[in-house]
């Protein structure tokens, strides 16, 4: 129930438009692999984006993002990471990544796994056909409806 719990405080951080679909990738992990999924980040604000991309650059740490603030879907509640509920030493060996890819795929999202210029298996999202630029425009032109921006599906 505790895994539930804090799952549901990470999704309901995510547009209206994908939560059921997050939902729907940790119960087909769950059932297809006997997997438990915990959502590790959900939506970030531009100010939480700015401080991770600035990690192996100004701040001390490795490099975890190459995404400024607004170029990523994270900002606009679009975008998870997950990790299995395992240890973390037996992420190192964990070899699950693809078939877990496979189901988010399925299911309608884009895996992280599949990018080309960085290995992000941790990482999905719904784009709605929206890059950066065209989301951006619809924070700054207020096309917003609950705090997250207006998609026409």
């Amino acid at each position: 129930m505790e895994l539930r719990k804090k799952n549901n405080t990470q999704i309901n951080t995510l547009h209206p438009l994908i939560r059921n679909c997050v939902w729907d990738l940790v119960s087909h992990v769950k059932r297809e692999l006997n997997i438990d999924l915990i959502i590790t980040y959900a939506f970030r604000s531009f100010e939480e984006q700015d401080l991770i991309y600035q990690k192996g650059r100004s701040l001390i740490g490795e490099i975890v993002s190459y995404a400024k603030s607004g170029e990523s879907y994270h900002n606009y509640g679009l975008a998870f990471d997950v990790r299995p509920n395992i240890s973390y030493e037996d992420l190192a060996t964990f070899s699950f990544w693809k078939n877990i890819g496979e189901i988010g795929k399925r299911i309608g999202f884009e895996w992280g796994g599949d990018f080309s210029n960085i290995d992000d298996k941790r990482h999905f999202q719904k784009t709605f056909g929206l890059n950066y630029s065209e989301m951006l425009e619809l924070v700054r032109g207020n096309k917003m409806t609950n705090g997250f921006i207006t998609i026409n599906e």
